[in-house]
């Protein structure tokens, strides 16, 4: 029985360190995307930002249209 129980608890160690091992790595992708999407944050806002003020420009007259 004693050796059962130990085969029993060796077994969940090794499922535990798998699942700690995949959250982790799941995590690490999950701060990727989440720097992928900053990324394109900011460039998005810099586009927009170039396009409004170039609007802005052609409205006071200072850029052709």
């Amino acid at each position: 029985a004693r050796k059962e129980a130990d085969l029993i608890v060796s077994e969940a160690e090794l499922k535990a360190e798998r699942i700690v091992a995949d959250s982790e790595r799941q995590l690490g992708e999950l701060k990727a995307r989440i720097e992928d999407v900053r990324r394109q944050k900011i460039q998005f806002e810099m586009s927009l930002k170039a396009l409004l003020d170039s609007f802005a420009r052609q409205l006071s007259g200072d850029e052709p249209v």
